[in-house]
């Protein structure tokens, strides 16, 4: 992959779970992976979440509408 990498991870490398032992995968940089982790930050102080506190990530289906993901 030509261009500048960035580590994603899941879990998350900000809850308990993340860290080691987490999958992880070099992945080209993109703007995406800014809005992700601002997206992530943004969660945790709207539902004012402390360290160690508990949380439950789903998977839906999404779509893709005009760059806008949706639950499909």
């Amino acid at each position: 992959m030509g261009g500048p990498q960035s580590c994603d991870e899941y879990p998350f490398a900000s809850t308990q779970e993340g860290g080691i032992g987490a999958q992880t995968m070099a992945v080209p940089f993109r703007p995406e992976q800014i809005i992700q982790r601002n997206d992530l930050g943004s969660f945790y102080r709207a539902n004012k979440m402390g360290k160690g506190d508990p949380f439950l990530v789903t998977v839906i289906n999404v779509k893709v509408k005009y760059g806008i993901y949706s639950a499909g």
